[in-house]
């Protein structure tokens, strides 16, 4: 018995296609979106998936390029089966899908279905190369309009400089931008279905919390840094209420790597001035201590120069010299001074200089003078000296 899965997320659809394929023996599984289709792929092996293409928690087309990426289901017929598919103008080969099929009313639509099973993939010359069944839709403007404004968003967030991830209340991934799956390392078929703690080191769970503060409504607008691939990363999230009423996070990743480097090496230049500074105020202090030291020694030097000059001054001061002609009698030998009056020789000389005089009386003198008193032994003696 073959086994079939049918992913989405209207349940009056499940329910026709399940009555539909049970009722030509296949054991049927479904799914109500993407991601839900990716759990049940963990222990489930179909021959055929049916695939809606407008669903939340991961579209129809991405869903089939993940299954497509992965290798046990490489051969596994994928057929689209989608009401959009004839607005959105649809090319289901790039996506890895063998068929495609417009949804319509159930007993067209069901013998689409039929035709379709009874065609091996084998033959694959045997597949329609277009959609099945969009003669009998007629295009619808309404769709049209939504599809291109969706569109025209996607395109916007495709070419954003940050990354943005949708993640579900479970930490489930179930959209990536093209900036995100770069700045992750991953393709976007990987990303889809991962849980946010997988891609980030997560240690301090600052991740986890903001993730919380999502589910609970919070707005938490606070950047968290992780590393992943050697890139330095900030992510931050803001709460989304999804169809299901249920608060999802979208978590914003923006790389701040070149800003690193430029802030680290900006540290390191302003380290190495401060080090520069400190050595060259080492440097300065050291000769300003110097400075000072050969100062203080030169006003010690001064200050010694000083009171030399000062004692020297002194000196001088209290020297007096005899200079010039000086007038003295030629007979008693008295001399006349500035006032010219005549002075002792004795007492002149004492004025006028620092001598003092002792008296006493030569030979000569005592022996004039006094010659009663004069001996022999000590007249004067005109002999002269001997050489």
């Amino acid at each position: 018995m073959k086994k079939v899965l049918v992913v989405d997320n209207s349940a009056t659809v499940l329910q026709f296609m399940k009555n539909l394929l049970t009722g030509k023996g296949y054991e049927v599984t479904t799914a109500i979106d993407g991601l839900s289709a990716l759990k049940i792929l963990d222990s489930f092996s179909p021959d055929i998936i049916f695939i809606d293409l407008v669903m939340p928690n991961i579209t129809g087309d991405k869903l089939c390029r993940i299954i497509r990426g992965m290798p046990r289901f490489r051969e596994t017929f994928l057929v689209i089966l989608s009401a959009a598919a004839v607005e959105q103008g649809l090319d289901f080969n790039a996506i890895g899908a063998d068929a495609c099929i417009a949804k319509g009313p159930s007993k067209v639509m069901a013998g689409h279905i039929t035709l379709l099973l009874d065609k091996p993939k084998a033959k694959s010359n045997l597949l329609p190369k277009e959609i099945i069944g969009k003669e009998g839709i007629g295009e619808r403007a309404i769709t049209r309009e939504l599809l291109e404004i969706k569109k025209h968003y996607e395109m916007i967030l495709e070419n954003m400089s940050d990354g943005f991830l949708e993640v579900t209340p479970d930490e489930r991934i179930i959209f990536a931008n093209t900036m995100a799956a770069h700045l992750v390392g991953l393709p976007e078929e990987s990303l889809l279905s991962m849980k946010l703690s997988d891609l980030f080191d997560d240690q301090n769970g600052q991740a986890r919390e903001m993730l919380t503060a999502c589910r609970e409504g919070m707005d938490n607008s606070a950047w968290i840094p992780v590393r992943r691939n050697d890139k330095d990363l900030l992510i931050s999230g803001l709460p989304v209420l999804n169809k299901s009423k249920k608060l999802s996070s979208i978590v914003i990743i923006r790389d701040v790597t070149e800003q690193k480097k430029a802030e680290n090496a900006l540290l390191q230049a302003q380290e190495k001035l401060e080090t520069k500074v400190r050595e060259r105020t080492s440097e300065l202090s050291a000769t300003n201590i110097k400075l000072q030291d050969e100062l203080k020694k030169g006003e010690q030097l001064l200050q010694e120069k000083l009171d030399l000059i000062v004692k020297l001054q002194k000196a001088v001061d209290s020297v007096k010299l005899l200079s010039g002609f000086i007038p003295i009698c030629s007979s008693c030998k008295k001399i006349r001074n500035d006032q010219g009056y005549w002075d002792q020789l004795e007492s002149y000389i004492s004025k006028h200089s620092d001598a003092r005089f002792s008296h006493s009386i030569c030979p000569d003198c005592a022996e004039r003078l006094y010659p009663d008193l004069i001996t022999d032994a000590i007249k004067p003696s005109n002999d002269k000296p001997e050489k």
